[in-house]
């Protein structure tokens, strides 16, 4: 098989692959020694003459994907799912799963014409080299202070907004998601280019105020890198601060204290980062930054609806305070950039 995968330079697995369907069996594990005779001549044969070995399914067009819709991408996508089941070695339904989660549906069923078009394409790029398939899924951990690299990146095909910040993107840009987040964190779908690479490394108010408002959605400690905490102390220098309001003094103090200290990233806890989030917003929207502005007032206006819970909703029908926040952000009565997201994100 080694032999055959470097003659015909298709990765090993998809060899064997093509190999056992040239016997009409999944695996070559408990076949007879005729089958076996069978097998042992086609690979003879084609490593005598590569070019004769049965490439498998074809590399999908784009062109002729754009011809095909609904119920036609739904089928030649099925085509793709045994064969990429046999070229990672898992079952099929983990791999229906895996397709669902890389085209951002819940089922075949769910997707649009251009997320099934999407996955066929990338079913065939696993299947030709599977190797590929564990560094798209198992992507290397951030730097402390950094970002996971994108799953996957792609341009728009029409006008959007940013799944995170709420930034129009236009059709042409650079778009991509980042890899699935463990629970309570919910996969958020297209990001544009500003949020898959430079939301921490050179952040806007609107990137440090999106970090607030998620880890206090999950309920844990805000964390901020350096550039975050000097964004977040330069917005609250600029704005008045009230005399005897100590947890915003303690907001100050942290910020100073991790922008000084030599560890990359810093916490800051629920009651200063919300008396930060408050003295900013109360200097007024409109002294923020035009992009800043409508994240700025939904993340204030959320921050205290989780705190009053106006809407009055009861928190001992839910199995955690997550769920429950989730309910108060999905029953606002005022709905925002923010509560049409969901969440909680893994920021």
């Amino acid at each position: 098989m080694e032999q055959l995968a470097a003659a015909t330079g298709i990765h090993m697995r998809r060899v064997n692959g093509v190999v056992n369907d040239s016997i009409g069996a999944k695996t070559r594990s408990g076949v007879s020694l005729a089958q076996l005779g069978v097998a042992l001549t086609n690979a003879e044969r084609w490593l005598e003459d590569p070019s004769s070995m049965p490439a498998g399914l074809p590399a999908p067009s784009g062109e002729d994907l754009d011809k095909l819709h609904g119920a036609e991408l739904r089928r030649l996508l099925a085509t793709y799912v045994g064969p990429l089941a046999g070229a990672l070695r898992e079952p099929i339904p983990f791999v229906q799963t895996q397709l669902n989660d890389w085209m951002g549906a819940p089922s075949r069923a769910e997707a649009t014409d251009e997320q099934l078009r999407d996955a066929i394409m990338q079913a065939w790029a696993w299947i030709e080299d599977p190797d590929s398939y564990g560094a798209s899924s198992q992507p290397e951990p951030p730097e402390p202070g950094g970002l996971p690299a994108p799953m996957r990146t792609k341009t728009a095909v029409a006008d959007s907004s940013c799944n995170l910040c709420a930034a129009p993107v236009m059709a042409g840009e650079l778009i991509g998601r980042m890899p699935r987040p463990r629970r309570p964190y919910v996969p958020m779908d297209w990001l544009c280019a500003h949020c898959l690479s430079d939301r921490r490394a050179k952040p806007r108010l609107t990137d440090v105020l999106l970090r607030i408002f998620h880890h206090t959605f999950s309920g844990s400690t805000t964390l901020l890198n350096t550039a975050e905490a000097a964004v977040l102390l330069d917005a609250l220098l600029s704005v008045p601060v009230p005399e005897g309001d100590g947890h915003l003094q303690e907001a100050l103090t942290a910020l100073r204290q991790g922008i000084e200290a030599p560890e990359p990233v810093m916490q800051l806890s629920y009651h200063p980062a919300h008396a930060a989030v408050a003295a900013v917003h109360t200097a007024g929207p409109q002294e923020a930054a035009a992009g800043d502005a409508a994240v700025l007032t939904a993340v204030a206006q959320h921050l205290a609806e989780w705190q009053h819970n106006p809407q009055d909703i009861d928190q001992a029908r839910y199995r955690n305070r997550i769920l429950w926040r989730q309910a108060v952000l999905e029953n606002t009565l005022t709905p925002t950039v923010l509560s049409q997201r969901g969440g909680p994100f893994w920021v």
